[in-house]
């Protein structure tokens, strides 16, 4: 009877990790896609809304919305805005998802030197854009 209810209790907590894992993957598409429709639009205030404060950018920290809306366009250069539509990020696990650009605005599949890496993070059950960092400086 033990050895039933302990395999009982493993099968539930394996269960609910997985469907955990298709609902949080459910949630990053629909949030990539308002990001990303957002960015075609290149509507700032929805983009702002999707952003989480105190936002790390380079070496300092965006502390407001407004802030983040004065810098919007050295955040999101047209070149890297172009590529961000496709989609080619990489997922390094079921809350945390990031694209890295080289500085001419490629986008590159590994974190290499001399690159920008943003990343998306669920905050509080929210995808939001969390920082953006130079990559080996």
């Amino acid at each position: 009877m033990k050895k039933y209810i302990l395999f009982t209790i493993i099968l539930i907590a394996f269960t609910t990790e997985i469907f955990a894992q298709k609902k949080s993957n459910n949630d990053f598409d629909a949030f990539w896609k308002k990001f990303t429709t957002a960015l075609k639009k290149d509507d700032k205030i929805t983009i702002a809304n999707l952003t989480n404060y105190p936002f790390q950018y380079i070496y300092t920290e965006i502390k407001t919305k407004e802030e983040f809306l004065k810098r919007y366009d050295s955040i999101f250069p047209p070149i890297f805005k172009k590529e961000f539509i496709k989609k080619n990020l990489e997922k390094y696990d079921h809350n945390y998802y990031l694209v890295c650009y080289d500085l001419k605005g490629n986008i590159i599949k590994d974190q290499e030197y001399n690159a920008i890496q943003y990343s998306f993070s669920s905050i509080n059950n929210k995808w939001k854009l969390i920082q953006i960092y130079p990559v080996g400086d």
